[in-house]
């Protein structure tokens, strides 16, 4: 059942692309997936997150 589960998930998430609006500020709201995009896009493997402020639908 799990395994079901996880490739289901898997599959709705190949449909995503990081410029999706909702899909990047679900991974902006977490330091360490943050913190890995960054470092993968600027090349800067030291690079360390100390904040993490997305936008506000509100």
């Amino acid at each position: 059942m799990m395994q079901k589960m996880q490739k289901q998930n898997l599959e709705q998430l190949k449909n995503y692309r990081l410029l999706d609006d909702d899909f990047m500020t679900v991974i902006f709201k977490n330091f360490d997936c943050a913190e890995l995009l960054l470092r993968i896009v600027l090349n800067k493997p030291g690079i360390r997150v100390i904040d993490v402020q997305t936008q506000d639908y509100s």
